[in-house]
């Protein structure tokens, strides 16, 4: 027998918000960093003439480079995990910050080191008349350098913005996502009592027990159970048994239905396959 090799210790994995912090801080947006892409400039920059901003402009164009080293994460999650690594906002508290980031993330909630870059942004914006007056006796100059924009003036903080905008553009999670599939589920629901009432079958609606205080309320409750034939091979309802679609009569099982709980959105194509 050979002499095992001792185990290697692990390295502890570094937290998510030690990956995407320096970038964020350096200008990079949340987008950016879920997308693991860097920006081309068009959406979140603006040109400027400005000798002084050259610095700026190299700050923000490492950070959007450096985005394009990590991989793609949600970006509502991401806009989660640095809330909770950049202000002091308890964990009941920041689903509220994430659906209204313009009023529960200000410059009060920011960590102390966090609020050099407000202060920072504040001072921009008292010069910022100033310098549009100098930008525009100049500019006839063909250099030009990129800045990340400031964050609208009905956000607090440019956290507070990128939040916001994390939120509306994440597809598949967050307050919309969330939303539609909520509306998904309601219009089901209406699909599948108006088959029960073309069918003729009676039954009460989770509205109907709530009244009546029952202890458990499914979507449809049956007022008499009902039959239908399964297939023991696919588990799919037999829709045409009378027409006899299914040669072999053994391959046919009666389930008895009580009470229905509509599943708009359930699962996935490997889950339907295999196990519904």
């Amino acid at each position: 027998q050979q002499p095992q090799q001792p185990q290697q210790p692990q390295q502890p994995q570094t937290p998510l918000h030690n990956k995407y912090l320096p970038a964020f801080c350096r200008g990079a947006s949340i987008l950016e960093l879920a997308g693991g892409r860097a920006g081309n400039g068009d959406d979140d920059t603006k040109t400027n003439n400005d000798d002084d901003d050259t610095k700026t402009n190299k700050d923000t164009k490492d950070a959007t480079n450096a985005a394009s080293d990590f991989p793609y994460y949600p970006p509502y999650l991401l806009a989660r995990i640095l809330l909770e690594a950049m202000t002091t906002l308890r964990k009941k508290e920041l689903n509220q910050a994430l659906k209204q980031p313009e009023t529960y993330i200000t410059p009060h909630v920011l960590l102390p080191e966090y609020q050099e870059e407000h202060h920072h942004q504040e001072e921009n914006e008292k010069e910022e008349p100033q310098q549009q007056q100098q930008k525009s006796a100049s500019t006839s100059s063909t250099t030009t350098t990129t800045q990340p924009l400031e964050h609208p003036r009905s956000f607090p903080t440019r956290l507070a913005y990128q939040v916001h905008l994390a939120t509306q553009q994440d597809p598949l999670y967050g307050l919309h996502h969330d939303q539609q599939r909520h509306m998904v589920g309601i219009e089901y629901e209406v699909v599948l009592e108006h088959e029960l009432r073309k069918w003729n079958i009676p039954f009460e609606t989770e509205e109907d027990l709530r009244e009546k205080g029952t202890a458990r309320t499914p979507d449809i409750l049956l007022r008499c159970p009902i039959a239908v034939p399964v297939s023991k091979t696919t588990g799919a309802p037999v829709h045409d048994i009378n027409n006899n679609q299914h040669d072999d009569d053994r391959d046919v099982e009666w389930k008895v239905v009580c009470w229905i709980d509509s599943k708009a959105l359930f699962g996935d194509v490997h889950t339907h396959n295999t196990s519904v």
